[in-house]
């Protein structure tokens, strides 16, 4: 007796998922073909970036999500957190700027946006060498930030930040972050040593800590800087790169590639929960974060 597939939910699953993985490949070799294309015409053009933008913030807020729809934008080249302008392809950490101002000056493009997060915290200085250079911050909620670094980092995100983060010194950059992050969290944390809520508390603590130093560091008050929410991005991207464009000043794009960007489920996932001392932290910079980004929007 054969069933119709309208009425066997786990075929219904099975197609949906096969459908899903074959439409996401497809677009996958489509991009890598239309950035091909891309790299191809800056050659010909041989045009050099007049404009710069860096993109900063803290891991899993959205900043991959950004920079892929930088790259979708034909008059782009694009510097992810592993390139050109880092000092090994294995490493995030970036050339002495000099050097990155030379590797950014070289490149062949309208305009050059170079996404950094272990350097977020230098923004100002970053921008003080490469004239007329803008960056946008982006920010997204601790609890969903901590979800997605235990669906990507169950445990081992240290260590991995220890292999790519570490300079051709051979010093690894956060050595001093992370030693005051297991102290703050035993002062804080509620939960036992070693279990998964101590380890979403130690991932809030990074949260907290790279995201404070927009503040800490002075990054607020600089204008060429710009806070952006990732649920704003996702809510209303065709407004928020607008407002990039502005601010940088290289006008939309008569031809974008197609790339999706749509509501985050409100359903998501969540990490289970914060001890309490950890998320009001957190929900307090949040709030901080949230409320300066819509000032700035307010602004003409």
């Amino acid at each position: 007796m054969s069933m119709d597939i309208a009425t066997a939910p786990g075929k219904r699953l099975t197609f949906a998922r096969v459908k899903a993985s074959l439409t996401y490949r497809a677009s996958a070799r489509a991009f890598d073909a239309f950035e091909g294309g891309k790299r191809t015409l800056h050659r010909l053009a041989g045009s050099h970036p007049s404009r710069t933008l860096f993109i900063f913030g803290a891991q899993r807020s959205g900043t991959t999500h950004l920079e892929r729809l930088f790259r979708a934008d034909p008059r782009t080249v694009v510097f992810g957190e592993f390139s050109p302008l880092s000092i090994d392809p294995s490493k995030t950490v970036w050339t002495p700027l000099p050097e990155l101002r030379r590797r950014l000056d070289a490149a062949k493009g309208s305009y050059a946006v170079a996404r950094s997060l272990l350097a977020s915290h230098r923004a100002i200085e970053i921008l003080d060498a490469v004239p007329g250079s803008r960056a946008v911050w982006v920010f997204r909620r601790a609890d969903e930030v901590v979800a997605s670094m235990l669906r990507k980092w169950p445990g081992n995100f240290e260590q991995i930040s220890r292999r790519v983060e570490t300079g051709a010194d051979g010093v690894w950059e956060l050595e001093t972050l992370w030693s005051d992050l297991h102290d703050r969290a035993e002062a804080l944390s509620s939960a036992a040593p070693g279990s998964e809520a101590r380890l979403r508390d130690l991932y809030a603590l990074y949260w907290h800590a790279r995201n404070d130093a927009f503040f800490d560091c002075g990054i607020d008050a600089d204008p060429r800087i710009r806070l952006l929410d990732y649920q704003t991005l996702l809510a209303r991207p065709a407004e928020s790169m607008a407002a990039l464009a502005r601010m940088t000043g290289t006008g939309a794009p008569l031809l974008r590639f197609p790339t999706r960007t749509e509501r985050r489920n409100p359903r998501v996932a969540r990490p289970g929960y914060l001890s309490p001392e950890v998320a009001a932290l957190c929900a307090e910079l949040y709030q901080r974060l949230a409320a300066t980004a819509a000032a700035a929007e307010a602004r003409p």
